[in-house]
């Protein structure tokens, strides 16, 4: 799934939550994170204006967790243009570039609100960090056997 900067922001500001349990799931290796060089930039500017500290969290995700870089070209930014906010065209069309289950973002303006028009369109699911985890949640327990 591809993750935009809001949930490494969140998971790195916060011991708790929805982002950070997605991380959590990540260093277990139990889903492959995708995102794009823009994304990392954007978390590392946010974050050095808030603490040290989160700053190390972020590392530590990058040590620990295998991010999958994909880096859209300016015709895949340009195609998915009239769908979300000229900052965020270069995640949605690295995420459809990279073919994944879904985008995961806290952006409720310019990602969740329209998700809707994003998923007739470009046919990618985005969805709220809990919204991923519930689901998650639930392809496990349709694969784990019943006593």
């Amino acid at each position: 799934m591809f993750i935009d900067a809001s949930v490494l922001f969140a998971a790195s500001l916060s011991a708790t939550g929805a982002s950070r349990e997605i991380m959590r799931i990540a260093q277990e290796e139990r889903i492959t994170l995708v995102a794009n060089s823009l994304v990392l930039e954007e978390v590392v500017r946010n974050l050095s204006v808030k603490t040290e500290r989160a700053l190390e969290v972020l590392q530590s995700f990058r040590g620990d967790i295998s991010i999958e870089l994909i880096e859209p070209t300016k015709e895949e930014i340009l195609e998915v243009l009239p769908f979300t906010a000229l900052k965020d065209a270069p995640h949605l069309a690295a995420a459809k570039k990279a073919g994944v289950h879904c985008l995961v973002s806290l952006d409720r303006r310019h990602m969740i609100e329209p998700r809707d028009i994003i998923w007739e369109h470009l046919r990618l699911r985005i969805l709220l960090p809990a919204e991923l985890l519930q689901e998650l949640r639930g392809f496990h327990q349709e694969k784990t056997p019943q006593a």
